[in-house]
């Protein structure tokens, strides 16, 4: 090291916090200027804490005033100043991995360097390096060095990241919430080496999202934890089953199955086999259908803003639909058979139902956002008189209220 450098190290070490500002303030308005320091300089300046013990080897920490910085009133100009560091000697083994430090991760990749990060070189907190744990951290625009993460995963965003391959049989149970978009999901055998492409299994997915992901997934919702799979988006994945009874007594409730990934069965692609009085509850609410084969009626069901987009053999009688809601449900690709007399219908869109339906708008709860197009409707004009009469009387009296009111007050 050059003596330079090393009364550099020395003026950082002892004055941190003016080192810090200064050097920030130096390069504040240097747009196009990027500077490079040695590792040793750039441990100092970023890292509180350097310690190594032989539980846990070296362990060093973000210091406060960087956490400070970005968290604070100025913290937009701070990260943009953090742009013109170069850091390709930052090196992050040993680390441990917090929400302040990934902000830093996300701007490293600038145009002047390509910096990648291998998340089995953090720790965090005192958890094992194969522990590690990512849980509502927010990964978009960080780049990975191909590495492969094994850990506790819980409402995390992998979506707009590179390069990162997750083990799910190495992870913990509730991957919960998480978005995987832009990952690779495997399932390793490190007794033999053999990789399994993304199988879903014995783990707490709700409000997981599997859309995006790279290469093939497969989820297996009768062996999930729980069977629940609610507000679960399964993106272009396989829907698993060795039967067809897969589907029995999982819960799928605001679940998207729209755009799962299709298999040929007797004569037709389908994505999977569901019988809707066999789901948990009977609840298939604001679920996206897509693909499935429907093998019984919605009797006893609830329904309401589910989309029957592109489903098979989806029979809907309104009168035997629970409360007789179907308020926001997309019928297109639905058979109709029965009278939607005493129903409510808000939000609901009827555009390619695939039977003739007649609805008398007098017996029915509809909205201005009711879609009727492809149905036959009767007295549709009749009740828009009479609303529209209705809007007149109101402000003719609002108006004489108004006079009166202005009247009782004037002296």
């Amino acid at each position: 090291m050059k003596n330079s450098e090393k009364n550099l190290l020395k003026y950082i070490k002892h004055n941190r916090e003016i080192a810090l500002r200064e050097l920030f303030s130096y390069l504040k308005d240097k747009e196009y200027y990027s500077v490079k320091f040695s590792e040793d300089i750039m441990e100092e300046i970023l890292f509180k804490e350097i310690s190594f013990d032989c539980m846990n080897g070296i362990r060093k920490r973000l210091n406060d005033d960087i956490c400070e910085l970005i968290n604070g009133e100025n913290s937009e100009i701070y990260l943009d100043l953090f742009k013109r560091l170069n850091y390709e000697n930052v090196v992050e083994f040993g680390l441990e991995l917090t929400e302040d430090f990934v902000k830093l991760m996300k701007i490293w990749s600038s145009d002047k360097i390509d910096k990648t990060w291998n998340l089995n070189w953090f720790y965090y907190d005192r958890v094992p390096i194969d522990k590690i744990d990512v849980s509502n951290m927010n990964f978009d625009g960080v780049k990975f060095d191909d590495c492969t993460f094994t850990g506790k995963i819980y409402n995390t965003n992998f979506k707009g990241s590179s390069n990162l391959k997750i083990d799910l049989g190495f992870c913990n149970k509730d991957i919960s919430y998480s978005n995987f978009q832009d990952t690779a999901l495997i399932s390793t055998d490190y007794m033999d080496g053999s990789i399994i492409r993304g199988e879903v299994h014995n783990k707490k997915i709700i409000g997981a999202s599997f859309r995006g992901v790279k290469g093939d997934v497969t989820i297996y919702p009768s062996h999930v934890e729980n069977k629940n799979c609610s507000y679960v988006d399964f993106g272009q994945a396989y829907i698993g089953y060795n039967n067809e009874n897969e589907l029995d007594g999982v819960t799928i409730h605001h679940a998207n199955l729209a755009d799962c990934k299709t298999s040929f069965h007797n004569g037709t692609f389908i994505s999977t086999i569901l019988n809707p009085k066999k789901v948990k509850d009977k609840d298939l609410s604001y679920v996206k259908f897509g693909r499935i084969l429907f093998t019984d009626n919605f009797d006893n069901c609830c329904i309401k803003h589910s989309d029957f987009t592109n489903s098979i053999n989806a029979v809907i009688n309104p009168q035997n639909i629970t409360d007789k809601d179907l308020s926001g449900v997309n019928f297109k690709d639905a058979n109709v058979v029965g009278s939607f007399d005493g129903c409510n219908i808000n939000d609901a869109s009827f555009e390619g139902v695939k039977s003739d339906i007649t609805i008398d708008i007098n017996k029915v709860i509809y909205n201005e956002n009711t879609n009727f197009n492809g149905v036959n409707v009767i007295n549709y004009n009749a009740c828009v008189n009479k609303y529209n009469e209705t809007i007149i009387n109101v402000k003719e009296k609002k108006k004489i209220l108004s006079l009166f009111e202005n009247a009782r007050f004037k002296s």
